[in-house]
């Protein structure tokens, strides 16, 4: 089940009760779904000295009829962070995703990247992967 913050609806109750809104006051509307295409899934971050950063781009391409917007990004530790651009993707453009890596020890890893946006599925899993070592 993981964490219960990183499912789109439980978030969106939870803030709906921190503003005291309620059902009387929500308005059924439609919901926009868009579809994305990744140019890959997984990055190979290869061999590197484990004190050094290590970054990877994703590319996230809207392939659908309304506009690609990310709502959060998480990732699984610390030591790995990701930065974007949050303006929405227009139809057929692209939003760049960089992850950045830093271990906290050598040894190997795979870190798993969540991309919450407004697709059916609601999210998109990325991973990278690597060997971080002691010279």
């Amino acid at each position: 089940m993981g964490n219960p913050i990183n499912n789109l609806k439980v978030r969106s109750l939870y803030l709906k009760i921190i503003r005291g809104e309620t059902d009387s006051q929500e308005k059924e509307t439609p919901r926009s779904h868009t579809s994305v295409e990744a140019d890959r899934t997984e990055a190979d971050m290869g061999s590197f000295y484990w004190r050094e950063e290590r970054m990877a781009e994703f590319t996230l391409k809207n392939t659908g009829d309304i506009p690609l917007v990310i709502h959060a990004v998480n990732t699984s530790c610390g030591c790995t962070r990701a930065e974007y651009d949050a303006k929405p993707a227009r139809p057929g453009e692209s939003i760049v995703l960089r992850v950045t890596y830093k271990a906290d020890n050598p040894g190997h890893f795979r870190k798993l990247v969540t991309v919450y946006c407004n697709t059916e599925e609601g999210m998109l899993r990325l991973m990278v992967t690597g060997e971080a070592e002691d010279k």
